[in-house]
C-alpha cells in the first residue's frame, strides 16, 4: 500500500470533516438541512455509489473474495458481540446502559463512514467488498443488536425482517450484484447520472460527520466512563484483535480483504445505535454520547489502525 496516497485521502477526508464542524458551528447549516443532507445520503448518493463500484468486468476470484469477507464480516461482529458480552462485568458496566454498550463495542459505522473512507483508500474493488461485508451488518444489528438494547428496558426486540432485507442500500447491492454477474451494459448517458450522484457521497458524508459533532457538547463526554470504554473497544480493541486473526489467514499477495475488514472494524458507532436505542427504550442519552465520543476519536485511531496495514 502507498502509504503517501493514504495519508494524503485521510487529510482531504479529515478536512471535509473540519469544513462540516465549522459550518454547524457557525449556523451555516440548520438542523433541518442537515436531516435532508443525510437523507439524499442515504437514499441517493450513497445506493449510486455502490451500485456504480459492481459495474466491472467479471472476475471469478473477486467473486470468491466477496464470499470469504461475507464470512469473516459474520464472524468477527459475532466474536466482537461475544467479546462485549464477557467484558460487561470486568468494565463495570452500569445497569441502564449495557446494552448500548455491548451494541457500540460490536457494531462498527460501515455504510455512512465505512464505504466513503474504504473507497477513498482502497478504491472500487474495495468499495465491492465492503458492500458485501455490510450485509453481515444488516443481518446482525436488526437481530442481534436488537436483543442487545433490549437488555436495558423490559421490552423483547422482535427481528426486523423487513429492514435487514429492503433497503436503498441493499437494493443497490443486489443490482450492482444482478449487472455483475450478467455483464450487462446499461447507455453511457445512464451510467454517467449514477457515477455523478456516486462522486458526491465521499464529501458529503464527511460534512455531515462534522456537522454532527457540532451539534455535541464537549463537556458532556467526561461524564461517566462507560462510554470512553466502549469507545475503546470499538476503536481499538476489536479492530486489534481482527488484525491478530487476520494475519494467521492465508489472503495471498495483494489481497483487499485484511484492509476492507480492518477499515470497516476501525470506524466509530453507527447510528442505528441511537435508533434502536430510542426504539426499544433504550438509553438513547448514553447511546447519543458514545457516537459522538467515538465519531470525535476516531479522527485520530483510524491511522493509527491503518499503520497496521
Amino acid at each position: 500500500m502507498d502509504y503517501g496516497i493514504v495519508w494524503t485521502n485521510l487529510l482531504i477526508l479529515f478536512a471535509l470533516i473540519g469544513v462540516g464542524y465549522v459550518a454547524g458551528r457557525f449556523r451555516v447549516v440548520s438542523q433541518d438541512a442537515s436531516k435532508d443532507l443525510s437523507s439524499l445520503l442515504m437514499k441517493i448518493t450513497l445506493p449510486a455509489t455502490i451500485f456504480a463500484s459492481f459495474i466491472r468486468s467479471y472476475e471469478p476470484k473477486l467473486l470468491k473474495d466477496a464470499g470469504i469477507i461475507l464470512g469473516l464480516g459474520f464472524f468477527f461482529f459475532l466474536l466482537s458481540a461475544l467479546l462485549s458480552a464477557l467484558l460487561v462485568k470486568p468494565f463495570r458496566v452500569a445497569e441502564g446502559n449495557r446494552g448500548v454498550w455491548m451494541l457500540t463495542s460490536t457494531f462498527s459505522n460501515t455504510g455512512f463512514m465505512g464505504f466513503p473512507i474504504v473507497l477513498a483508500l482502497l478504491g472500487e474493488e474495495g468499495l465491492f467488498l465492503a458492500c458485501i461485508m455490510n450485509l453481515s451488518f444488516n443481518v446482525l444489528v436488526f437481530s442481534l443488536g436488537i436483543k442487545m438494547i433490549c437488555l436495558d428496558s423490559d421490552r423483547k426486540g422482535s427481528i426486523q425482517w423487513k429492514k435487514i432485507l429492503i433497503s436503498n442500500i441493499n437494493i443497490s447491492i443486489v443490482l450492482g450484484l444482478f449487472f455483475f454477474l450478467t455483464q450487462i451494459s446499461l447507455p453511457a448517458p445512464v451510467m454517467s447520472v449514477i457515477n455523478h450522484f456516486g462522486g458526491v457521497t465521499t464529501p458529503l458524508s464527511m460534512f455531515l460527520i462534522g456537522l454532527s459533532l457540532a451539534k455535541g457538547k464537549i463537556g458532556d463526554l467526561f461524564r461517566g466512563k462507560d462510554a470512553f470504554t466502549a469507545t475503546f473497544l470499538r476503536l481499538i480493541a476489536m479492530p486489534l484483535v481482527a488484525w491478530l486473526l487476520m494475519r494467521l489467514m492465508p489472503f495471498g499477495e495483494g489481497s483487499f480483504i485484511p484492509g476492507v475488514v480492518l477499515v470497516i472494524l476501525a470506524m466509530p458507532a453507527p447510528s442505528v445505535v441511537l435508533i434502536l436505542a430510542e426504539s426499544y427504550d433504550g438509553n438513547s442519552e448514553m447511546a447519543g454520547r458514545m457516537i459522538f465520543l467515538s465519531s470525535l476519536l476516531c479522527i485520530v485511531t483510524i491511522p493509527l489502525m491503518l499503520l497496521l496495514l
